[in-house]
């Protein structure tokens, strides 16, 4: 370890400490870039931010990098094992071990590239709603629309999520995706940190759920204040590597994942949860080879390496191919826990009449 009125400001909120929490690996420049716009924009409210960052086995000069940077950094080396959220769990437990006021904790993704009022429209939420936790949503930087944001359940399964528009002003939402949050330290402290036991994804799915079930409040920030491409989607490739890479530990469709998600909420249906998610996946699967079979498009089997299999610039797998050379349509998943794959379908979820936020008051139609 290394050494309407939310738009305004009060004066009150830079000397609020932010404990910012970052998860890298190999990702020097951007964990860098991501660091230093957010100290900049501290400096420049007078807020006092500091940076504790897990880099989970970087080679790439991260190390170097950050030690060559004027602003207040604690690094704790991981081996590579740890994947996102045991890496931010491992972060957060050290500030909560090192700091006790009554700032807050802070989850940056280091690929998120942040608007300059990010933080002044934060701190202008946090004066409004002192003791809520606070969702940061994101943008394409390409098109504009919306990526990553607060959530709603989209669907009869319990991980289905349909995405919020920011409105202009702090919405209830039920869950996050971990881009950009703002926790207040009595809330961590009160929910005893993130939960490092699951795989790559999940932890902040958990953790907004945790946030309502402990009855405070979490709210998504009034206008989208960054930028954030979703990861790219793997081509298809042959069924059994994919499947592999669904269940895989840094997919949402994680066996020990959604268990340890879903039987805390659903102690006695779990694993039909898990059972449907698998058969869907599946079902979608056959359904693709069938149709595209009948339509003279090449199908690899496991392990097939026939000409008709061509494998995409990031070597992460096969595309299929027809005669003519032009990539099919991938295959639509059925992760549940990554709402990138619900956005792409572009529904923009609008609470109903007569839904509940979080803490159980009614929720009302945006005009």
């Amino acid at each position: 370890m290394e050494g309407s009125g939310l738009l305004g400001r009060s004066e009150a909120s830079p000397a609020m400490p932010l404990h910012v929490l970052l998860a890298c690996h190999n990702r020097r420049d951007l964990t860098v870039r991501a660091i230093s716009t957010f100290a900049d924009a501290a400096a420049a409210l007078g807020a006092d931010a500091n940076f504790t960052v897990f880099d989970d086995g970087s080679t790439d000069g991260t190390a170097e990098a950050l030690a060559a940077l004027d602003v207040p950094i604690t690094r704790i080396a991981g081996d590579g094992s740890a994947f996102w959220s045991r890496s931010m769990a491992e972060a957060e437990a050290h500030v909560l071990h090192a700091h006790d006021d009554d700032g807050y904790i802070v989850w940056l993704n280091d690929d998120v590239e942040l608007d300059g009022d990010f933080l002044e429209i934060a701190l202008s939420a946090a004066d409004s709603a002192p003791r809520a936790v606070l969702v940061g949503g994101m943008r394409d930087p390409e098109t504009g629309e919306l990526t990553y944001s607060g959530q709603q359940r989209g669907g009869l399964h319990p991980l289905n999520f349909a995405p919020i528009e920011p409105n202009g002003t702090l919405q209830p939402v039920e869950t996050f995706n971990g881009n950009l949050v703002f926790v207040p330290f009595e809330v961590a402290r009160a929910l005893g940190g993130i939960d490092g036991s699951l795989s790559h994804t999940g932890a902040d799915t958990d953790y907004g759920f945790r946030v309502c079930e402990a009855g405070f409040s979490l709210l998504l920030l009034p206008r989208i204040v960054g930028s954030c491409a979703y990861n790219p989607d793997p081509p298809v490739g042959p069924v059994m590597g994919d499947w592999r890479m669904f269940v895989g530990v840094k997919s949402g469709g994680n066996y020990n994942t959604m268990k340890r998600i879903l039987r805390k909420r659903h102690p006695r249906t779990w694993l039909g949860y898990i059972f449907v998610t698998y058969s869907l996946w599946w079902a979608r699967r056959l359904a693709y080879i069938t149709t595209h079979a009948s339509s003279g498009v090449v199908v690899q089997a496991v392990g097939d390496e026939s000409p008709g299999a061509r494998y995409s610039p990031a070597g992460v797998g096969p595309t299929l191919m027809n005669a003519s050379e032009k990539p099919e349509t991938e295959l639509p998943s059925v992760n549940y826990l990554d709402a990138k794959r619900r956005r792409r379908r572009a529904r923009l979820h609008r609470p109903s009449v007569g839904s509940r936020d979080c803490q159980g008051r009614p929720r009302h139609d945006r005009p």
